[in-house]
């Protein structure tokens, strides 16, 4: 029986680690209009190819920002197959999106108002 258990729980866990990971890639290599307006407002870089993608802008925020540490996670949400995927500092602020990795559906959130009020209590913007 403790067998049985064991490896019932070892099971969930790689199937959430794995689904995690699966999301924070998703995510990673999503190109969207957003991450080339990004560049260009937020950051005024030019030369920045229209098709970046999410893993490059995460790479421009760490190389401006070298004095902070950013982390790639992810976790459940209330919603079934629904991960908040953020890449954030030491202080949880920074960066995050809705991630469907099955669909591989990407919504950046720091921009949107809707999804903002729905993950207040998650995302700390810089």
């Amino acid at each position: 029986m403790k067998t049985i258990i064991f490896l019932f729980v070892t099971i969930v866990f790689v199937s959430y680690d794995s689904i995690n990971e699966e999301a924070i890639k998703v995510c990673q290599k999503t190109k969207d209009a957003t991450v080339y307006n990004i560049f260009v407002v937020e950051y005024g870089q030019t030369g920045i190819a229209a098709n970046a993608t999410w893993l490059d802008f995460a790479n421009l925020v760490a190389n401006k920002n070298s004095d902070k540490k950013y982390e790639w996670k992810a976790k459940n949400t209330d919603e079934i197959g629904i991960l908040l995927v953020s890449f954030t500092d030491e202080k949880g602020q920074g960066y995050f999106w809705e991630v469907n990795p099955v669909q591989q559906i990407v919504k950046y959130i720091n921009n949107n108002d809707f999804l903002l009020k729905k993950y207040s209590k998650y995302c700390k913007k810089d």
